[in-house]
């Protein structure tokens, strides 16, 4: 069989000196414009046309190491000028116009996950995304709720794909104490900033994005926030502030969430202590509210969370939540890692056993079982869950309210 293993005479050979030229043209046209735009200038930059252009150049050319002080500007006159940009939405370049408010957005994400650079100045980009994610900003110059809606929710679905969750939890672990309380909030700004940027994306129904959007969401969500262990901010700040039920948290849509989020998951998932807190945690001030379907959800979520949680060593002999002492509210230590200041599987563990252990939990559990219209369902999944915590958990009949 013929084979060649030599060299060819000539190799084809791909400058990138055009592209590179071409960056550097559309950086100096920007530059131009931005010097043109200042007082008394020939380029405006209250001009929804005109702050178009500049978005369109800065998007051709731009490189985070090279480019964020102008990227900076430019959201400075956004922000200023947003009802004149946003106005593009209403004519012939809204798509034109949709589109680059999502770019800039995934890029204020990047940039905002650079939070640790001690040159960068948050504000502006936060800013940023409070503005542009905002029916305020929208409304007024639309006049249509209808469109508005359609609007942010295209955005922030563009977003939640762009790291949006990301950005948000580097900023809570950086910009705020480890020692931030829940009790804090009206005394932190910021603090109550970007609490309002976790709630706001869990709040729309994506109906005008593709399907599954609202799903994805939920999913980022889940991932970023609570399938990992708890820093001080998250356990101390933004977890108490979503069980609040004054914080309106979407407790029913994140269960059907997350039980297909588990049903896609076929080994067990480490992050299970965790997030089996978090939904413990909420439903204390949630349950109630919860509809029939949204109980047998909360009956599976369980039954799931259960068999995948890490068997405690003191579930065996020491665990006695029946006991009167849970009205006490005893602080047990909390056990974390020394290096980073995160709570440990084993304190978390217990702590789940614990609350699952509660007046309000059995009761919840035994209503369902209870009920006229309890199905095959309900009693298999709530013996799954007696089971699991017998047998896995080791949870000695005697000392758990839901056995007696």
């Amino acid at each position: 069989m013929f084979s060649f293993e030599g060299d060819f005479k000539t190799r084809p050979k791909v400058s990138l000196g055009g592209a590179s030229r071409k960056y550097s043209i559309q950086r100096s046209a920007f530059d131009r414009c931005a010097t043109l735009s200042q007082s008394g200038g020939t380029f405006p930059i209250a001009s929804g046309p005109n702050l178009t252009l500049l978005v369109r150049q800065l998007l051709f050319f731009y490189k985070q190491n090279e480019d964020s002080k102008r990227l900076i500007w430019l959201y400075q006159n956004l922000i200023k000028h947003s009802s004149l940009f946003v106005k593009q939405l209403d004519g012939s370049e809204r798509l034109t116009c949709l589109f680059q408010i999502k770019r800039l957005m995934s890029l204020c994400c990047r940039l905002l996950q650079n939070c640790n650079d001690d040159s960068l100045n948050v504000a502006l980009p936060m800013r940023m995304l409070e503005v542009f994610s905002s029916e305020n900003t929208y409304l007024p110059v639309l006049q249509d709720a209808s469109y508005v809606v359609s609007v942010i929710e295209q955005i922030l679905h563009y977003m939640i794909h762009n790291g949006y969750y990301r950005s948000l939890y580097l900023l809570i672990n950086s910009k705020l104490p480890s020692s931030i309380e829940y009790s804090d909030l009206s005394r932190v700004p910021i603090a109550k900033i970007l609490l309002e940027n976790v709630l706001k994306p869990l709040h729309f129904t994506y109906n005008s994005c593709p399907e599954g959007a609202r799903q994805q969401v939920f999913t980022a969500f889940t991932e970023e926030f609570l399938a990992a262990p708890f820093t001080d901010q998250i356990f101390h700040f933004i977890i108490p502030a979503l069980a609040d039920a004054q914080t309106v948290f979407p407790y029913e849509p994140f269960l059907n969430a997350l039980l297909l989020i588990e049903s896609r998951c076929s080994k067990k998932s480490g992050g299970a202590p965790w997030l089996f807190y978090f939904v413990l945690t909420i439903g204390e001030n949630y349950l109630g509210a919860l509809s029939e379907e949204g109980l047998l959800v909360y009956l599976r979520v369980l039954q799931t969370s259960l068999s995948q949680l890490p068997v405690s060593p003191a579930s065996a002999s020491c665990h006695d939540s029946a006991s009167d002492s849970e009205e006490e509210g005893e602080e047990a230590d909390k056990p974390s890692s020394p290096e980073d200041g995160r709570l440990s599987v084993q304190y978390i563990t217990e702590e789940c056993l614990k609350k699952l252990d509660t007046k309000q939990q059995t009761n919840t559990l035994l209503n369902l079982v209870w009920r006229d219209s309890a199905s095959e369902e309900v009693f298999t999944t709530m013996a799954s869950v007696c089971h699991t915590l017998m047998v896995q958990h080791r949870m000695m009949v005697p000392k758990v309210r839901v056995f007696k």
